[in-house]
């Protein structure tokens, strides 16, 4: 009997022995690597000893286990009893120790994160913001002063962009010659760097010139300076001068026309006369020769009817002579009167218009039209979205 209750001790024994194992293996190997990361802490100064604490009220009896006699195995406690010197651990709900707290590593930390870079960061965001609600002034304003914090070659693109679109809310050509300004800009940083393509950007500059050469020409247009037209008094004026002149002259054309047809038919009439003349002074020379003189005893050579027929024609030659001269002497002076006449009017309505001011280039007809200068086409580039920047 007795030895069949040993044995039934001895199994107990061996199960709460299992049982403590089970509990401590765990805990060990977790203070062990608690020991590990924790760094080496001085040992705390030594408390004061605790009160005494009142007496427990009496628990409830518990079975208690069968002792082995056996003096080579120690009394192990069970495991509802506590372990001198160990509070809870961090698994059953208790405080954390203070040796398992990870020590601060500065392992991941940005060198360039700089209260500078922080603030050209929110000033970045703002820029942003005011560009998509439309404030493209405030947005300039706000990446020119996130570009002096952190001068990110990015920058320079959002404010091409933003200074491109303000031109659309205030069409000043300052704005896009800024924007073209700005691309070159970031261009030129961003040339060599990787993942860069920059057709994009040279497209950007492209269409920003043709658009600034656009409106160059219009504020050349605008900048040229009108001159007045003259008033419809004045047009009228200037159209009765006109058509005065215009009769003057028809009139001066007329009588230079006439004069001169006075003229040759004077002239004409003179030369008939000199021919009369002439004719009436051969006819009186034969008459003379061929008659004899008054001295009977001279005889003629010609028959009477030669002696008739030089007498005739002496008196028709005469005749004429004095018809021509006295028609050329009505003719020519009416004529050289008339061309004259003719000559001083048109001189004088020519000397009107050279002293006013005109020429005979306002009769000219009107020239063609110079080719108009080509327009540059339209620009197919826009402005469009902004660089995203990681700060």
């Amino acid at each position: 009997m007795m030895r069949s209750t040993m044995c039934h001790g001895g199994k107990s024994q061996m199960v709460v022995l299992a049982g403590v194992l089970e509990l401590l293996v765990p805990a060990v190997a977790r203070a062990h690597e608690l020991d590990a990361i924790a760094p080496a802490k001085p040992a705390p100064p030594a408390a004061a000893p605790p009160a005494a604490a009142p007496p427990a009220a009496q628990a409830p009896s518990e079975p208690s286990l069968p002792v082995s006699e056996n003096p080579s195995v120690e009394a192990i406690p069970g495991p509802e009893t506590p372990v001198e010197g160990a509070g809870p651990s961090p698994e059953d709900g208790g405080p954390p120790s203070e040796s398992t707290e990870p020590a601060p590593s500065t392992e991941g930390v940005d060198p360039q994160d700089t209260p500078e870079r922080q603030q050209a960061a929110a000033l970045f965001m703002k820029g942003t913001e005011a560009y998509e609600l439309g404030q493209y002034e405030t947005a300039a304003a706000l990446f020119e002063q996130a570009w002096r914090l952190a001068p990110e070659p990015a920058m320079l693109f959002n404010l091409g962009q933003a200074h491109w679109r303000w031109f659309d809310v205030d069409p000043k050509i300052d704005h896009l010659r800024q924007a073209r300004t700005f691309f070159q800009n970031y261009d030129k940083r961003m040339q060599g760097t990787e993942d860069y393509f920059p057709a994009e950007v040279n497209a950007f500059i492209i269409a920003l010139n043709t658009q600034i050469q656009a409106e160059e020409q219009k504020e050349a247009e605008r900048n040229r300076p009108i001159v007045s037209g003259p008033t419809v008094a004045e047009l009228e004026a200037k159209e009765r001068r006109e058509l005065r002149r215009a009769k003057n002259l028809r009139m001066a054309t007329r009588f230079n026309a006439v004069g001169i047809a006075f003229i040759v038919v004077g002239s004409l009439a003179l030369a008939t006369g000199l021919a009369g003349l002439i004719t009436r002074s051969a006819n009186k020379l034969i008459l003379e020769n061929t008659s004899g003189s008054d001295d009977p005893n001279t005889p003629n050579i010609s028959t009477q009817e030669e002696d008739e027929r030089r007498r005739n024609a002496y008196l028709i030659g005469g005749q004429v002579a004095y018809a021509g001269f006295v028609s050329g002497a009505v003719f020519l002076p009416v004529g050289i009167g008339f061309r004259l006449s003719g000559g001083v009017i048109e001189r004088r309505e020519l000397g009107r218009r050279r002293r006013s001011g005109e020429d005979d280039a306002d009769l000219a007809p009107p020239l063609t039209d110079p080719k108009p200068e080509p327009q540059p086409k339209n620009v197919s580039f826009r402005p469009g979205a902004l660089l995203t920047i990681e700060f």
